[in-house]
């Protein structure tokens, strides 16, 4: 019997990889309130925050000023470590004075603690499973610049599958 040419595309060799990713994100939003006029304040966190909205309100309005804040906070994609902020220019904020007669209030809201951990697992039906973790805070920056995560540490191998080599 004569094989024809294309006979080992007829039978191939199939191997099968397969990864599992888990990733949990864990940080804290912290909110701090201050009353107009009550002076200079200091938001200050150990780790660095990043500031995510901030908001004037008085009794019946209220008024998104996150985008004014960062531009004095000058945030970019790094955390910072503290921000003064002055009750007493709550009106320069935000332009205007969004209700007269009435005292308002400031609230800021940020994100400090962040870190992510992953676990991946990667199974190859034919030698082994491998998993592997790494730990790393996606607002780590070095002069200004977000850094990298780092490479992945293998925790653990499975060799069930080395009977089948």
């Amino acid at each position: 019997m004569i094989k024809p040419r294309h006979f080992d595309f007829m039978r191939p060799k199939l191997i099968d990889v397969v990864e599992y990713v888990r990733e949990v994100h864990d940080y804290k939003i912290k909110t701090r309130q201050f009353l107009q006029h009550t002076g200079k304040h200091i938001i200050q966190e150990k780790n660095g925050f990043l500031i995510l909205k901030a908001t004037v309100s008085g009794l019946k309005k209220s008024m998104d000023i996150t985008n004014a804040i960062l531009l004095i906070s000058k945030q970019h994609d790094c955390p910072i470590e503290n921000f003064e902020i002055d009750t007493g220019k709550i009106d320069a904020y935000t332009f205007s004075n969004i209700e007269e007669g009435t005292r308002k209030i400031i609230e800021i809201e940020y994100m400090t603690d962040d870190v992510i951990f992953e676990e991946k697992r990667m199974r190859n039906m034919e030698i082994r499973d491998t998993f592997v973790t790494r730990t790393y805070d996606p607002t780590d920056c070095i002069d200004g610049i977000p850094t990298e995560p780092g490479e992945f540490k293998e925790i653990d191998q499975s060799l069930v599958y080395l009977i089948n080599k």
